[in-house]
């Protein structure tokens, strides 16, 4: 079965022998291949002997802005100009690199791709997204550029672990669910091992997958509106991808895709058995639906995904068997949805109200903060304690009297905090594996807080070191009450198992002193800003 899929005029996905196709659509010169090891270990004879080869590494590590300078540097050495074409033969790691690389070459050379995985021609290579990762974030630096062609032959399946083919049939399953039943069912009516051997049928699979995406790109080729339904089940997919290795994309998506259509059981969207359908055809191609992740851990990650955008998420949800809508929720609502699925339907206890939990984040148990009293050189009693659950709506109150206002200026607006930017230090708090505050407290009333948790903020320094933030109401500085909040709050952390903490701060801030004494060092610095650093051992 040859069949071919145009998008526009720019780009045709063919389906069928790479024998029949390819030397109809790559230039007959000037082409180089971008490959790796792998598929020249299982694809020897392609017919590109004669081109010249870049090959990469494997796997999502190499799916970086390092790659891309290192592809750019070897097309260059090997004579690629203006008028050259690179074609990408591999799954969908190797078409993002080489689309990626080809677009940013000199300003853009054309490419095309052989995908070789099933994952790669149901999906990855279609479509014109390419895109690396960035600090383990899945394709946050990428292009919008249309391949020349695809070719899909489903007969270099064959050669695909069967996780590996699994992992393809999930994003074919997901095109089912955004708009076409009849592949649902035609997957559905039939056992991984029909799929895996009958090539007439899975050649069925790829071709209506393909027609089902190439329909969306055609209609909205930069994910404007409609587009983004093809990012079913990728939002919790991607977290889960970020927060472990305990699974390739495919089975990501899988479990993704369960939890949404669960969640849209919840919000009236989907019926339970439509949801218990596309469970069981899960299960039945082989999928493990449990996520390797705690959906705490997940829901942080989430927040820092390029679909949330001012602090909502476009979250696309099941509305039936082969249709599909894109909902627009706050990311605390998602949260509050999220955390309620995995309860009820994976058997994830309810986080508690408490940052002083009793969980760590291993097996071991971690006890919780205690409360103390210390008094100033005034004679001033001060409580340092944890924070209690209802008193978390206090941190968006410090979190403003930490924005440092130099003398003689006004200070920012309030609503200042609600800059999702800012919002993220905050916003559910004490859900995160290492979200820790304490406060200050005289006489009953909360003086000052300062907390620290892992996330990708101002103070960013890598993915699993947490970023701290403190701060005093102006009338209770200058008696040493932050320098003992945060002596006290470092001590917990490091108890808890943590080796060193980051955080922002403006060079003018009188602040910056407080840190230094406390054991805090300069890691980057701008002309505005410092990043500091303490670290333990």
């Amino acid at each position: 079965m040859n069949l071919s899929f145009d998008i526009g005029q720019r780009s045709r996905i063919c389906i069928g022998p790479v024998a029949e196709w390819l030397p109809r659509l790559a230039p007959v010169t000037g082409c180089f291949v971008v490959t790796d090891a792998e598929v020249q270990r299982c694809h020897p004879s392609l017919g590109v002997a004669a081109w010249p080869v870049v090959q990469i590494g494997r796997g999502e590590a190499c799916k970086t802005l390092q790659t891309i300078e290192e592809v750019h540097r070897r097309l260059l050495a090997a004579g690629a100009d203006r008028s050259s074409f690179v074609v990408g033969i591999g799954g969908g790691i190797v078409t993002d690199v080489a689309g990626f690389a080809a677009a940013t070459y000199m300003r853009g050379v054309p490419f095309g791709f052989v995908a070789t995985t099933l994952l790669a021609q149901v999906d990855a290579a279609i479509g014109g997204k390419n895109g690396v990762n960035v600090d383990g974030y899945k394709n946050m630096a990428g292009t919008f550029t249309q391949p020349r062609f695809v070719v899909c032959d489903p007969a270099l399946t064959a050669t695909l672990p069967d996780r590996e083919f699994r992992a393809g049939l999930a994003e074919a399953l997901k095109a089912a669910l955004v708009g076409d039943r009849t592949l649902f069912e035609l997957i559905e009516g039939v056992s991984y091992e029909t799929l895996r051997s009958d090539r007439e049928l899975l050649t069925q699979v790829v071709a209506r997958a393909v027609g089902v995406k190439v329909g969306i790109v055609n209609r909205d080729e930069r994910e404007s509106g409609e587009r983004r339904k093809l990012n079913l089940g990728h939002t919790l997919a991607h977290a889960i991808e970020k927060c472990s290795d305990a699974m390739n994309h495919g089975e990501a998506v899988a479990v993704g895709i369960v939890l949404v259509a669960q969640a849209a059981v919840h919000l009236g969207r989907l019926s339970a058995t439509d949801c218990r359908r596309i469970e069981r055809v899960f299960e039945q191609l082989g999928f493990c639906l449990v996520s390797p992740v705690p959906m705490d851990r997940l829901l942080e990650a989430v927040a820092a995904d390029k679909k949330c955008e001012r602090g909502t998420l476009h979250v696309v949800l099941p509305t039936s068997v082969g249709s599909c809508e894109v909902s627009d929720l706050p990311l605390a609502e998602f949260r509050r949805l999220m955390l309620t699925v995995a309860a009820e339907k994976f058997g994830e206890k309810s986080l508690p109200n408490a940052v002083s939990r009793t969980e760590g984040a291993g097996e071991k148990s971690v006890p919780a903060f205690a409360c103390t009293d210390w008094t100033t050189d005034k004679g001033l009693v001060v409580c340092i304690r944890p924070l209690r659950g209802a008193e978390r709506a206090l941190l968006t109150e410090f979190l403003y009297e930490a924005i440092h206002y130099p003398e003689g200026t006004a200070p920012l607006p309030r609503t200042v905090i609600q800059h999702p930017d800012l919002w993220r230090y905050v916003e559910a708090f004490g859900y995160g594996e290492f979200d820790v505050a304490v406060v200050a407290e005289i006489d009953g009333t909360v003086v000052g807080a300062a907390w620290v948790r892992r996330m990708h903020g101002y103070g960013f320094v890598d993915a699993w070191t947490p970023e701290l933030c403190m701060a005093l109401y102006a009338p209770w500085r200058g008696q040493g009450i932050g320098t003992e909040l945060l002596r006290r709050l470092l001590d917990e952390v490091h108890r808890r198992g943590v080796d060193r903490v980051s955080l922002s701060v403006q060079r003018t801030n009188p602040a910056v002193r407080l840190y230094r004494r406390v054991g805090f060092v300069t890691w980057r610095e701008s002309a505005e800003e410092l990043i500091l650093i303490r670290t333990w051992g």
